[in-house]
């Protein structure tokens, strides 16, 4: 834990600017879910990581923002040591500077406020300027942790953004898409931004950043690294039971031309139900 503790002085006493993303690993959509045996639970044992598109999305911004000013670009996370090897490769994809997990036995099964409240400790420990995430994630896609965080660090927050322009170290200006209208709010940190699609276009990364990013090691933070125990981190929901949606009907296809169509009515309002 010596490294963490010289990259939190660094981050803290060293006055340079410290651009938090907080982002969630999770698993590709295109898989077969599995539920545990309590029906309570999905299976995670085969899961393949991934990130939301929106917290990809935050990254770039937050490099944006270090590659204009300069500072420290970290990512954070809530995540199981099988996560390590995944996040390694985001910190080889973007050049990020550094990682932090946080992980304990008792966060396997953890809802949006207890995962909030570990995020804000682990912020609060690490010294911000601007924190950044995605809207939301691509599982649970609750969209309610970024509020929390910022919140609990009672700090301005602005969702829904699209567009960030970079004015000056110290001001920007945060567009957000209103139905018909566009809001412009001009802030300054600190501040937590939640990113809406549509604010960056892909950044392919460059070889020499590949190689960097490989060398660099997943920082792992305990409970007690971010001084929280476990009563602190008990869930506000608890979730009762999970059922798989029912299986698709078979499509049957008409083939007989207008001769169908008495066929077709019938199908329509005998098992579609919709007429």
């Amino acid at each position: 834990m010596i490294i963490f503790y010289v990259i939190v002085f660094w981050l803290v006493v060293v006055k340079i600017m410290n651009i938090i993303v907080c982002i969630k690993i999770t698993h590709y959509t295109d898989f077969n879910i599995i539920l545990d045996r309590d029906f309570i639970h999905i299976d995670k044992s085969n899961f393949k990581y991934v990130i939301s598109s929106y917290d990809e999305l935050a990254i770039k911004e937050g490099l944006k923002i270090r590659d204009r000013f300069g500072g420290n670009l970290i990512i954070l996370t809530v995540a199981p040591d099988t996560a390590n090897t995944f996040l390694k490769s985001i910190l080889a994809m973007f050049n990020i500077d550094t990682a932090f997990r946080v992980w304990d036995s008792n966060l396997e099964n953890a809802d949006s406020f207890a995962i909030a409240k570990v995020l804000a400790s682990a912020i609060k420990t690490l010294g911000y300027d601007i924190i950044l995430s995605g809207q939301k994630s691509i599982d649970i896609s609750s969209g309610i942790v970024g509020g929390i965080v910022s919140d609990m660090l009672d700090i301005p927050q602005i969702s829904f953004v699209t567009k960030l322009e970079l004015i000056d170290e110290k001001t920007y200006n945060a567009y957000r898409k209103m139905e018909d209208t566009e809001e412009i709010i001009e802030f300054n940190p600190p501040v937590f931004i939640i990113i809406q699609k549509g604010l960056n276009k892909p950044k392919v990364p460059k070889l020499s950043d590949i190689i960097r990013g490989k060398k660099k090691e997943v920082i792992i933070l305990t409970l007690s690294d971010i001084s929280l125990s476990e009563i602190d981190i008990v869930n506000k929901v608890q979730i009762i039971s999970i059922t798989l949606p029912p299986p698709k009907k078979p499509r049957k296809i008409l083939t007989s031309g207008v001769d169908s169509v008495p066929e077709l009515l019938r199908l329509l309002k005998e098992e579609a139900n919709v007429i």
